[in-house]
């Protein structure tokens, strides 16, 4: 999971301070949480250290930029729509989604 992190800021990293999305980056971490997700239904639970890390993620790629050029932003766009539809749902309960 440490990875995980790593490779988590080092995409809002790449975004924000050089305004480009890291393909190879994102790529892990699809990749990461893809093979960790069958693990963490099992038990139930999402590492605590990790959720954090989760929830900046959504928050920075759903929260756009003006400061990144087009392709960026789309891709930008096209991640959070990915982690919000594909990546995260099968974590959640139907407990969750009536909270």
């Amino acid at each position: 999971m440490k990875q995980l992190k790593r490779d988590i800021l080092d995409l809002i990293t790449a975004i924000h301070a050089d305004g480009r999305f890291d393909d190879e980056v994102w790529a892990r971490i699809c990749s990461t949480i893809e093979s960790a997700s069958d693990e963490w239904k099992k038990t139930g639970n999402v590492p605590c250290s990790v959720v954090p890390f989760l929830i900046d993620l959504a928050s920075e790629l759903s929260g756009g930029s003006r400061f990144v050029d087009d392709e960026t932003a789309e891709k930008t766009e096209d991640a959070s729509i990915y982690l919000n539809t594909k990546l995260m749902p099968p974590l959640l309960t139907e407990e969750d989604y009536e909270l």
